[in-house]
């Protein structure tokens, strides 16, 4: 993936939905049904905002069937790195529901292990 410029990123995070994502995926991976469930938004409101964050670089996703699982990127730079630090301090903390195990089953190490990155960027244009 092609490094992506300071600006964009900042265009990222100048949503307060997407910052309210960030912070949730502070905690460590979740499915696009728990995010959503957390910030009472809608599926194609989140899996948008999710799409802009991973054409920054600031989350991954992985698929697992029909589920797809966010978490934070590693950072690759000192600025990426800074901003991860700034998100975990500085914004309040999000609840995130308990997972319905019909709609979005916890997943166990073997799982983990066999599931695959979803490393191709989102059709979405990065935040206008």
């Amino acid at each position: 993936m092609t490094p992506v410029s300071e600006v964009a990123v900042f265009r990222a995070l100048g949503d307060p939905t997407r910052l309210r994502i960030l912070k949730l995926l502070t905690g460590g991976e979740l499915c696009v049904c728990q995010i959503e469930q957390s910030l009472r938004i809608s599926q194609a409101l989140t899996s948008r905002h999710l799409g802009i964050l991973r054409m920054t670089g600031l989350v991954q996703a992985r698929r697992e069937g029909q589920w797809v699982h966010y978490s934070l990127a590693k950072p690759a730079t000192t600025f990426e790195r800074l901003i991860r630090e700034c998100i975990r301090k500085t914004l309040p903390q999000v609840d995130v529901p308990a997972t319905n195990s019909k709609a979005c089953p916890p997943l166990s190490v073997k799982q983990l292990s066999k599931a695959r990155l979803l490393d191709r960027p989102s059709r979405s244009k990065i935040a206008r």
